[in-house]
């Protein structure tokens, strides 16, 4: 994927990560903890929190650096919300240094250990997906705990709102 696709995504993300926190913050704070049985997690807070993780995990292979342990220090809805800022401002470093060549040059990279082939914006687009897949945990767990009704997580409602 080239640069303004990535950075059309990573908009997207940003668009529906504040639906997310808005519709959380609007039923009460007890609700980002609240157990929610038949959702695949056990509260909002492990699902929000693993979407950080993916970023801590992801952004720690492609800058050669060791994890923040930022999925550790999500208690709160505020937590998971700062920490995932400064992940998503770490994917902006990263595409702002990075070249359009160098975004798109296959390289090496330790995933567990093991050197494996990918390029910048294969792992960029990885990890943007991987939270754009948990929207629909999210979706499940709103509805299992009764809330959030239609959260506007879709493509389409971001459309016409972003400037990328």
């Amino acid at each position: 994927m080239d640069r303004a696709g990535i950075e059309s995504l990573y908009a997207h993300l940003d668009f529906a990560w504040k639906q997310i926190v808005e519709v959380i913050g609007e039923a009460g704070e007890d609700t980002f903890t609240r157990p929610a049985p038949g959702s695949g997690w056990p509260a909002l807070r492990d699902c929000l929190a693993h979407i950080v993780f993916g970023y801590d995990r992801w952004i720690a292979i492609m800058t050669a650096q060791p994890m923040k342990g930022w999925r550790e220090a999500v208690r709160t809805l505020q937590e998971a919300d700062a920490a995932r800022s400064l992940a998503r401002g770490q994917v902006d470093s990263l595409l702002g240094r990075l070249r359009s060549e160098e975004l798109q040059e296959m390289r090496q990279f330790n995933i567990d250990g093991e050197s494996m082939p990918y390029s910048y914006s294969e792992l960029l687009t990885h990890l943007a997906l991987h939270e754009r897949g948990h929207h629909g945990d999210v979706t499940t767990l709103f509805y299992q705990l009764g809330i959030g009704g239609d959260t506007l997580l879709d493509y389409r409602f971001h459309l016409g709102r972003s400037p990328v």
